[in-house]
């Protein structure tokens, strides 16, 4: 529900709303609502048709990150995460770090894995005011950048861009209220329809 430029939706608390704030397009807003409002955590209970597991260690897992979800510039982004839920690194024991170790090892030694050539490693961890993720459960990040463009991890956000992003995801709420699915052939024509032109303006390039 939208009130004042306040977004709230039934089922979510800030931290989601914060979380939301984090949707790098449309569709992937309309999947993180549902995850978070069916109360199941995507990263305890993974999707096989989506997150395909290719190796484990103990109690974490590693998949590759579907590629609706790759963010641009990327060829190969796996996901590292434990089976129990977690938030924070203070919550994880030495088999916790013991096992990721061994993960991320498998990931980049030929030897044993698929030996990835060279990327970045990032795990955030607690608020998510304080790291920009999109999942509530803690997870490592291994991403290996195309060389077509520019790539950068983000941990904070402008405050500016924070506002203006709040505006998207209070049209992307909009849309979703009115039943326009992310999958929809004409979603830009529909969006076009029930927009002003100056809030379409903000969203075309998110919609698809």
């Amino acid at each position: 529900m939208e009130q004042q430029g306040v977004l709230e939706i039934p089922g979510l608390d800030d931290q989601d709303i914060a979380i939301l704030l984090n949707a790098r397009n449309y569709a992937y807003y309309c999947d993180m609502i549902k995850q978070i409002q069916s109360k199941k955590c995507p990263f305890c209970q993974l999707d096989p048709e989506k997150n395909r597991v290719i190796h484990t260690s103990g109690d974490w897992r590693i998949w590759e990150c579907p590629e609706a979800f790759k963010a641009k510039h990327i060829a190969k982004h796996f996901v590292l995460a434990p089976k129990r839920h977690i938030t924070h690194t203070n919550c994880m024991t030495d088999k916790d770090w013991f096992h990721c170790t061994v993960l991320l090892d498998w990931a980049t030694n030929g030897e044993i894995g698929i030996n990835l050539p060279g990327g970045g490693i990032i795990m955030r961890f607690g608020h998510p005011d304080l790291n920009a993720q999109s999942i509530r459960h803690l997870h490592c990040n291994i991403m290996v950048p195309d060389g077509t463009g520019e790539v950068k991890i983000t941990l904070a956000k402008d405050p500016k861009k924070v506002t203006q992003k709040r505006v998207v995801v209070l049209i992307f709420e909009r849309l979703r209220g009115l039943g326009i699915s992310p999958n929809d052939p004409e979603i830009d024509d529909r969006a076009q329809y029930v927009l002003a032109p100056s809030e379409y303006f903000l969203v075309k390039d998110y919609l698809s």
